[in-house]
């Protein structure tokens, strides 16, 4: 009989580091954001990763336009940055909704139940469908006031000042 061969070859993977950091300086992806600010603050990948609290995969996924982070993400995500990356209108009462609900990472039926209403009443609001009382009007306002990262925009400072929206 003839020799044995052998199927399996040990090996072992080498991974080199990129000899410049490729980012946006104007990000607009939620990705973007993540990678420049790992970046900028001299992080690996899976450092963020054990900060956001997902694996490793996750944040190159995202920092490559793979795949986008769940919404329960979204609150560690906003901590890790500092900053609120996402570009929507705050200055009505849908964009305050969508803002509540990306930085505490709540689903409509989660914000629903904080509320005391049902999800898809969140989610006619949130879309303009239904105007919620001025009741629920004035509850989301003073959560929205509430929120961590909402001091960074001007137009906070402004409401404070005119009761409008």
């Amino acid at each position: 009989m003839g020799m044995a061969v052998r199927n399996i070859l040990p090996s072992s993977k080498v991974v080199k580091k990129p000899l410049k950091y490729e980012y946006s300086f104007f990000p607009v992806t939620l990705g973007e954001h993540i990678r420049k600010k790992r970046i900028e603050d001299g992080l690996l990948q899976r450092d963020v990763a054990a900060i956001i609290g997902v694996i490793e995969q996750s944040i190159t996924n995202w920092e490559n336009g793979r795949s986008q982070p769940q919404l329960q993400n979204y609150p560690a995500i906003i901590e890790f940055l500092n900053d609120y990356p996402f570009d929507h209108a705050i200055d009505t009462i849908e964009g305050k909704i969508k803002q509540i609900r990306y930085c505490k990472g709540y689903s409509f039926d989660v914000f629903g139940a904080v509320l005391g209403v049902h999800g898809t009443t969140v989610n006619a609001w949130e879309h303009g469908e239904h105007a919620p009382s001025a009741y629920y009007k004035a509850l989301i306002k003073r959560m929205w006031f509430d929120l961590p990262y909402i001091k960074k925009y001007p137009i906070h400072e402004a409401y404070e000042r005119n009761d409008t929206v």
